[in-house]
């Protein structure tokens, strides 16, 4: 027998992972720092701790390790494991044929110049550096939006300060669409015509690919896995500047 362990986050059971029979090979999804978990959430912050601490335990135990991109391979290798390969997710592409949700692609497929975010409100994903980044984008082209997709479930403290940003700085355009059905997230990417990634912590960043499915161009903060999964298919950032990152939007929303 073969145990195929997917690990992304502390649990109860990896203590008895070690114990149970068959050859092991842990499939590992990378877990996020706990420097953005602890003021917004303190259990995920303690479940990601112990994921750390349960992955050195584990690593050095396993036959074989599966990064889902090279970032998350070395962090295998680092942590013992004997020997570690790169096998990225695999997507169902016909799934993004599906036919979007009618009703969001008429009211977001217009011609307003939109940029798109998909992804969980959490921190590590850095919401409040997109929303700096609208507030010039919305002086640099007019009637620009932003659309940011995912559910802040767990999160509320963190997308209330979000809210409060956005009313602080006077931002225009910044949406929060929430969590919706894969019809509307099509309906999302068909409307948008940029894409942006500020996040700071990636184990892949399944939206880059989607995003290159769709055609979009991709402006991105280079770091974690987000470099390895974009593999020069998009605009990588060294740092953030905020009116830079809305500056290249601009060439890129206003292009002919």
């Amino acid at each position: 027998d073969i145990l195929l362990f997917h690990f992304s986050i502390g649990h109860e059971v990896c203590q008895q992972v070690p114990d149970m029979p068959g050859r092991k090979v842990m499939r590992y999804h990378n877990i996020t720092p706990t420097k953005y978990l602890q003021t917004c959430n303190p259990e995920s912050a303690h479940w990601a701790e112990e994921g750390r601490r349960q992955l050195v335990e584990l690593a050095p135990q396993m036959e074989l390790g599966l990064g889902v991109s090279e970032y998350n391979t070395q962090e295998l290798l680092q942590a013992g494991c004997p020997k570690a390969g790169v096998v990225p997710i695999l997507l169902d592409l016909d799934v993004l044929k599906t036919q979007p949700d009618p009703l969001t692609l008429q009211i977001y497929g217009t011609a307003r110049p939109t940029v798109l975010h998909v992804g969980r409100i959490v921190p590590n994903k850095c919401i409040e550096d997109l929303i700096k980044v609208q507030y010039w984008l919305d002086r640099l082209v007019e009637g620009s939006r932003l659309v940011m997709v995912g559910s802040d479930g767990g999160w509320r403290p963190y997308s209330d300060g979000l809210k409060k940003l956005i009313l602080k700085l006077g931002v225009q355009g910044a949406i929060f669409a929430g969590h919706v059905s894969y019809p509307e997230l099509m309906a999302y990417y068909r409307a948008a015509e940029a894409y942006l990634c500020l996040s700071e912590h990636e184990g892949f960043c399944v939206p880059l690919v989607e995003s290159m499915y769709f055609g979009l161009p991709i402006v991105a903060y280079e770091s974690t896995g987000v470099t390895g999964t974009l593999d020069g298919g998009g605009i990588l950032l060294k740092k953030k500047d905020p009116l830079f990152i809305a500056e290249t939007l601009a060439v890129l929303l206003t292009r002919s």
